[in-house]
């Protein structure tokens, strides 16, 4: 037993991080990005460490492996955000503020046609049968509904509606 190699058996992600010396959600990064499976329930040291030197691609050197990772993430998002940038000084994005007060004032106006529809549609009621007043008040209600589903938020510079 002496010759061989003693195999430390790692089970979870918390002890295979401290093994690894790095944080656990290190781990589970690496998972996502093909960390070698567990086998018969326990990961594989040795793997997990060639793995990590491949995956890293800096064998020998003091670079820490979250630090390109990172700098990929710092990066996407640099350029997400000028991309968003761009789109509000193109005039592309609807300030927020904006839309929720346009929504409420959509809903506000649903809110007050159904309110007044009685006024509305009582002097046409007069003298109807049952089915033609069913049928009127379903139209009128349908007008309400398509007038509220009709999702316009302004008009551009020719006048014309946009979404």
């Amino acid at each position: 037993m002496e010759g061989k190699k003693r195999k430390i058996a790692i089970k979870t992600v918390k002890e295979l991080a401290e093994a690894m010396c790095v944080a656990e959600r290190t781990i589970l990064r690496w998972k996502k990005r093909g960390l070698p499976p567990k086998v018969d329930g326990f990961f594989d040291l040795e793997a997990v460490r060639i793995w990590r030197e491949k995956m890293l691609g800096r064998i020998g050197t003091k670079m820490s492996d979250g630090e390109p990772y990172w700098r990929e993430m710092i990066a996407k998002n640099r350029a997400l955000l000028l991309e968003v940038k761009l789109k509000k000084l193109e005039g592309k994005l609807i300030p927020k503020e904006y839309l929720n007060a346009h929504n409420r004032m959509r809903v506000l106006g649903a809110k007050n046609a159904f309110f007044f529809l009685p006024e509305k549609i009582a002097p046409v009621l007069e003298m109807k049968t049952r089915k033609e007043i069913e049928i009127l008040l379903r139209k009128a209600i349908r007008e309400i509904i398509d007038d509220f589903g009709d999702d316009v938020i302004g008009k551009d510079d020719k006048g014309n509606e946009t979404k």
